[in-house]
């Protein structure tokens, strides 16, 4: 999907695409926190985050069907709209041909995932219109940067005041603070997505905002408490060591000014690393090294393969896959995986191309290349990033600011 970054005069439907986003950030921001208020209050009723997405589907069918000429214009569109249709033909063939099981009850309940794998190919078509607009699109990112940053504040608060609302875990020993965001999966890849997004404005040119920025955003990610935000960080040390090692004044300051925050409140980041190293101590001794890396996810996969899989899938189910996802049962929680249980083949190869023509980075950089690797790695050991449509929402935003950063014709002020 070629991304035009030249500046004009904005079109009537990227302004109606402009507002319909900013909508969709604040919907879902505000179906994250009454989920957890739901949980901390303990009310009857917790779909919260699946409310705000229904809200923002019907809104995004209604804004289509009102301006249906202007987007099957569009060969990208049409493209999607076919995926779509792929897509949804692949679930409804792949629940059908399974076997031994209440088919239409199953169909039902697990319609709820489908809608979730579907929700990208939905905001590219969508939010087509925008993506012709890289100064809308940073102006949309000023707005969930500042959401983010005013939920940094809160998971600080969650940390020194011990706060439980702000908990990322609700049960167990684990510790860590997520704000008002109610997923841990969600939140680690918001914070990955900006410390990169940060770390390559700063490579670009320093700027004292920036590397404050990127300095808050790695002190809290620290304290969300999630093996996927430890296991990053030594990952992008390595490639700044071998790929940028000529900017090692950048890890300098960062080192220098952590060292200050650890002296300071040493006796709090103590007590709090060592409860976190603590708890994944003692799953690796209980469950092999492996198992404790992917929070026993190699476990859920063994139990999907030998309890639903081999019983009722046939033929026809490892091509066009039929999961069964209600109430998290058979459900792995690695991505790709997940992706092939619930469309089988045709979905992997689907969704996959869906994503390849979205990224049209330049691959000459080698931070693009860094930068898709580490999302997409990510995502085959965790979950988050193919069903998750607020974590595809900030996606949305950010390759084509990245993309910008290669292009002369840009400010790449943000």
């Amino acid at each position: 999907m070629q991304v035009k970054l030249e500046k004009r005069k904005y079109t009537p439907l990227e302004y109606k695409n402009y507002y319909l986003f900013i909508l969709t950030i604040v919907l879902f921001y505000i179906g994250d926190a009454f989920r957890k208020f739901a949980f901390y209050f303990n009310w009857e009723f917790t779909k919260y985050t699946t409310l705000s997405k229904i809200i923002c589907l019907v809104l995004f069918c209604l804004f289509f069907a009102f301006n249906i000429k202007s987007y099957l214009n569009q060969e990208e569109v049409r493209k999607l709209l076919n995926y779509l249709v792929i897509l949804v033909i692949s679930f409804f063939f792949g629940q059908f041909a399974l076997q031994g099981i209440d088919i239409v009850d199953n169909l039902i309940l697990n319609f709820e995932f489908l809608i979730k794998y579907l929700f990208f190919p939905i905001i590219l078509i969508v939010f087509n219109p925008l993506l012709k607009n890289i100064d809308l699109i940073k102006h949309l990112f000023k707005l969930f940067e500042i959401i983010f940053l005013f939920n940094i504040i809160l998971i600080f608060y969650g940390f020194f005041t011990n706060f439980s609302l702000f908990r990322t875990y609700y049960y167990g020993d684990r510790m860590g603070f997520n704000g008002l965001f109610s997923k841990s999966g969600q939140i680690s890849y918001y914070f990955i997505i900006l410390i990169l997004f940060y770390y390559r404005s700063l490579l670009m040119k320093f700027e004292l905002l920036t590397a404050s920025k990127l300095f808050v955003v790695i002190i809290a990610s620290l304290l969300v408490g999630t093996k996927k935000i430890f296991l990053f960080f030594p990952i992008i040390l390595i490639y700044h060591l071998f790929f940028e090692k000529k900017k090692l004044k950048y890890l300098v300051l960062i080192g220098s000014l952590s060292m200050l925050i650890f002296i300071l409140f040493y006796r709090k980041i103590v007590g709090y690393f060592e409860q976190t190293i603590n708890v994944f101590y003692f799953y690796y001794k209980r469950d092999g090294f492996f198992s404790s890396l992917t929070s026993s996810r190699t476990d859920k996969l063994i139990d999907t393969v030998e309890n639903y899989i081999r019983p009722h899938w046939s033929f026809f189910n490892y091509i066009c896959g039929g999961g069964n996802f209600r109430d998290y049962r058979f459900l792995s929680g690695m991505d790709f995986i997940d992706l092939y249980f619930f469309l089988g083949i045709v979905g992997i190869f689907v969704i996959t191309k869906i994503y390849y023509n979205f990224i049209n980075l330049n691959f000459k950089d080698c931070f693009n290349i860094f930068f898709v690797f580490i999302i997409f790695s990510l995502s085959f050991f965790s979950s988050a990033l193919l069903y998750e449509p607020s974590v595809n929402l900030l996606f949305l935003l950010i390759v084509p600011i990245i993309d910008s950063f290669n292009s002369k014709k840009v400010n790449l002020k943000v």
